[in-house]
């Protein structure tokens, strides 16, 4: 059996806490801005750094590794997320993971750089698409009222 060296245990390490460092952006954050006028859930901001991490991981510990650690990553998204989005929090980090691993490992064949450079903007859409906007609209935030305009208290002269 092939053991990873230290290095690649911490990497993995670090690849793993950035899955409960997402959530709890999300939980205490919420939505907030991205830039150019756009908003987006603050896990937002992690994403960069697990495509990197997950990359080295591929590249210091293997394939096993990173899908044990999706598998890790999927388990604690769900234990960790909003009860109101562990749900979607879990599948949308499962769906994308194992998306970016699909592209990366038939390109890794081909180059490091290019399997790096072309596994990120994969991942992009299909977290963005099933994992934030769900996120985004799914449990309000610390700093967000769960009454909707329109449900408003009755006002008790009103109901004569």
């Amino acid at each position: 059996m092939n053991v990873p060296a230290r290095a690649g245990i911490l990497t993995l390490l670090a690849y793993i806490a950035t899955i409960p460092a997402a959530n709890l952006a999300v939980t205490h954050f919420g939505v907030v801005p991205v830039g150019l006028g756009y908003t987006a859930p603050a896990g937002v901001y992690m994403v960069g750094l697990a495509l990197i991490l997950r990359d080295l991981v591929r590249e210091a510990a293997g394939r096993g590794a990173v899908l044990t650690a999706i598998a890790i990553g999927t388990l604690l998204s769900y234990l960790l997320a909003d009860p109101n989005l562990a749900t979607a929090s879990a599948i949308a980090f499962a769906v994308a993971e194992l998306m970016d691993f699909g592209v990366y490992e038939p390109l890794r064949q081909r180059g490091l750089l290019l399997a790096m450079l072309a596994d990120g903007p994969a991942n992009g859409h299909p977290a963005s698409a099933s994992g934030p906007g769900v996120t985004a609209r799914s449990a309000p935030t610390a700093h967000q009222s769960t009454e909707h305009p329109d449900q408003r208290p009755a006002d008790p002269s009103e109901t004569a």
